[in-house]
């Protein structure tokens, strides 16, 4: 796969999982939460990351043209997939764990989405640099 095309793939990625994520934390949550700050909280750990990946992935996506670049690695591109993988189904854990209770209360509901988040958030970081922080001559 080239670089283009790999950008392109974890660029929609990226930005489809966190929407989903969002949209989802924002209907599931409204009925189960009863504080509106832990709710409101809860939606805004997803959202400082979400606007960073978004900002790169909108300037390298938005202005990729030329050459397709070099081929990225089966090894970076399987890694890539499992830690999306590990990523999305660690935020659905905790969104299932709080529905069955596992976190008992809602005020632990935020904490719980920040580590996940803080978790996969270097991880992501350094495939984002990896993969949009070389030239765009690629």
């Amino acid at each position: 796969m080239s670089t283009r095309s790999a950008r392109a793939f974890f660029a929609i990625l990226v930005v489809l999982v966190h929407v989903v994520f969002v949209s989802y934390c924002a209907i599931y949550l409204q009925a189960r939460i009863t504080k509106p700050e832990t709710y409101f909280s809860t939606i805004a750990v997803f959202l400082p990351v979400f606007g960073i990946y978004v900002g790169v992935v909108v300037k390298s996506v938005g202005t990729a043209k030329g050459p397709k670049g070099p081929n990225v690695s089966g090894t970076f591109l399987a890694l890539l997939s499992i830690l999306f993988l590990a990523y999305a189904c660690g935020n659905a854990f905790v969104l299932y764990s709080y529905g069955t209770g596992f976190i008992a209360t809602e005020d632990l509901l935020p904490g719980a989405i920040a580590i996940v988040e803080a978790a996969f958030g270097g991880f992501f970081t350094t495939l984002f640099l990896t993969l949009f922080g070389q030239s765009q001559a690629d």
